[in-house]
């Protein structure tokens, strides 16, 4: 049986403006002790998760190009003692352009990473300069030349819209600029503003300003056009991949596997039980020492993670197959879906429905928030 794995890298040099994650500022020291702390949690962990295949491995953060490759290599060396690595394993790891040089990502590979993900966000410096990134535009194209060079075979990008101050002139060279360097998937997100972030707290104190809604949803039906257009399927709202380069460890998210989660605020998926650790490298370490798992248990109900299958089925280009649902749940998808809406929105061309699943159509994604909210009981 397979399984996942999500290591949080807690650490960066800088905190974005727009990011709400559980970071750090990165300290050497603390990155050794962090290491300690991780081979000790996955010892701990792995006792329900024995003779399990790993599938897909994602290193999120934080900043994980930041890391310490040795520290690293080490890490993963003590992964490969307690799981089996599939021989198609998909090993993810997410670089900053600043941080990358072909060094790094000659190491990264040798050591067994296959996907690089890196956070390019934009190409125009101003709108980098909003989202509070370090990096310039031509560190991305740098790191996109250096991971062609390295021969990896697949990697990911991605572009943030709907940023303050952000023309549509700006936004459509962005994403020309992004179609010219050919990467193979591509992750293509709105601007949301996240409480206890830089950027929200310039908000409520109307030092910035959100763009006209109009103006967003203009942007997100380009940008789908001109990477159709490139080339490239959205097989999630805000995933576009060439054939074949989807990202298996985000899919093994919306299609309910299982999944580890180490590190702080790290969450995971075993046995129909969602649990997460705590978002605090200090309380992180507390639980360690004491040789305790740092986790709670997520006490929602079925009900939730009803909706939540739904809804995160509804945002896929597959839609929620019937049968998986029901064998997943002991339930008829339609119980849990108002066949009113059902009825209303097959009419208006929002949503498909056959033998075999529930889909939103092209139109439906542009307002799947609205259209979740009124199918789902």
């Amino acid at each position: 049986m397979s399984i996942s794995l999500y290591v949080h890298f807690p650490f960066c040099t800088n905190k974005c403006h727009y990011c709400d994650f559980y970071k750090e500022v990165h300290d050497k020291s603390h990155e050794e002790k962090f290491y300690d702390a991780l081979a000790v949690e996955l010892e701990l962990a792995v006792e329900k998760t024995a003779d399990r295949t790993l599938s897909t491995i994602f290193i999120g953060g934080g900043t994980p190009s930041l890391t310490n490759l040795d520290l690293f290599e080490k890490f993963i060396a003590q992964v490969k003692e307690y799981f089996t690595f599939a021989p198609n394993l998909e090993f993810s790891l997410e670089c900053n352009p600043e941080s990358i040089n072909l060094e790094v990502l000659t190491r990264l590979k040798e050591i067994g990473v296959t996907r690089p993900t890196f956070g390019l966000q934009s190409f125009n410096d101003d709108t980098l300069k909003v989202l509070g990134r370090d990096h310039n535009v031509h560190q991305s194209q740098q790191a996109i030349y250096l991971t062609n060079a390295l021969g990896f075979k697949t990697y990911g990008v991605d572009l943030i819209f709907g940023v303050p101050k952000q023309s549509s002139k700006m936004f459509s060279a962005d994403v020309e600029q992004l179609i010219d360097l050919d990467p193979p998937h591509i992750s293509f997100y709105q601007l949301i503003f996240e409480k206890n972030t830089p950027l929200y707290t310039k908000f409520l104190n109307k030092r910035i300003s959100p763009l006209d809604d109009d103006l967003i949803l203009a942007m997100y039906k380009s940008g789908c056009e001109k990477f159709k257009d490139a080339g490239y399927v959205r097989y999630e709202i805000c995933s576009f991949a060439k054939p074949y380069q989807e990202c298996r460890h985000n899919i093994s998210y919306w299609d309910g596997s299982d999944y580890l989660g180490l590190g702080p605020s790290a969450h995971s998926f075993i046995d129909g039980v969602r649990f997460y650790n705590c978002s605090s490298l200090a309380e992180y370490h507390i639980a360690i020492n004491k040789r305790e798992l740092p986790r709670e248990i997520d006490e929602s109900g079925r009900d939730e993670r009803i909706a939540e299958a739904i809804m995160l089925g509804l945002r896929t280009e597959w839609g929620v197959n019937k049968k998986k649902f029901e064998k997943r749940f002991g339930s008829d998808l339609f119980d849990y879906l108002n066949q009113d809406q059902i009825d209303m929105m097959l009419k208006s061309g929002h949503l498909i429905v056959d033998d075999d699943k529930i889909k939103l159509t092209d139109e439906g994604f542009f307002i799947i928030d609205s259209v979740t909210e009124r199918l789902v009981k």
